[in-house]
């Protein structure tokens, strides 16, 4: 039960489970029927949607899940020296994506030790962050090599576009994610009036936009990162699995 969740954030309710309709504390106040029930309420699942201004989430999707294992994590303050360089910016505006969204992922650089190659290289960093916590980070040298950090737990990437979403695309890559995103799905739309004069969401709003963190190597998919983030998935109503159109990205969309 949610209960205690949803009046935090508001929401005044009578019951502490089951479903309900009440009042928004988004656009309520500020409509002519104050006491209009606009808003419906799953107390169970933890879910809300107003109908009249849009606004919708899943309190549940954002409990932190308990985990019996420890891992290991970045540095705490990965983010706040981060340091987004020309030479990022140049090479992602070839690749069609924008300073925004670069700064929406979190993207930065950092000289990085690689297993591949034995010594520090000049790396881009992408940070996985749920909630506000960064849980892991991939690196990725001039070489297109990669590595995530050792012991860190497995989860998608693009944790932070889940809000409020009930939609979400899955890709097999940290650029295909952003370029999603740099297309118009993922980002914050205001809701919009029909010609009935019904307050809708934007259609591109509704997704959220996901990679999976190791790709799609063959014979060696480690889904745990399904299972770890279960909790925060569980208010999405429909995906969209879109992985390279090869012999890999087929196999990981059936797997």
């Amino acid at each position: 039960m949610y209960y205690q969740q949803l009046s935090d954030l508001g929401i005044r309710l009578r019951r502490r489970s089951g479903q309900e309709k009440t009042a928004c504390p988004q656009c309520s106040e500020s409509r002519r029927n104050k006491k209009d029930p606009c808003l419906s309420v799953n107390i169970t699942e933890g879910t809300y949607n107003c109908h009249h201004c849009g606004w919708k989430g899943n309190v549940k999707a954002f409990g932190r899940k308990e985990s019996r294992k420890e891992f290991a994590k970045p540095s705490p303050d990965m983010l706040k020296n981060a340091e987004l360089n020309e030479k990022i910016i140049n090479y992602c505006k070839g690749r069609g994506l924008s300073e925004e969204t670069l700064k929406k992922f979190f993207i930065h650089g950092k000289s990085e030790y690689m297993p591949q190659t034995q010594k520090n290289e000049s790396c881009i960093v992408f940070p996985y962050l749920r909630g506000s916590e960064v849980v892991n980070a991939k690196y990725r040298d001039a070489k297109k090599n990669f590595r995530l950090v050792k012991d860190a737990e497995l989860i998608f990437f693009g944790m932070h576009t889940l809000q409020g979403k009930r939609c979400a695309i899955i890709t097999e890559g940290e650029f295909d994610c952003m370029a999603a995103y740099e297309a118009g799905f993922g980002q914050d739309y205001e809701p919009e009036a029909n010609q009935d004069g019904e307050v809708v969401e934007h259609e591109l709003g509704r997704w959220a936009v996901l990679s999976v963190p190791n790709g799609a190597s063959r014979g060696s998919q480690q889904l745990e990162y399904l299972d770890n983030c279960s909790d925060w998935l569980d208010g999405v109503d429909e995906f969209i699995i879109a992985p390279d159109n090869d012999v890999s990205g087929n196999e990981l969309k059936k797997e």
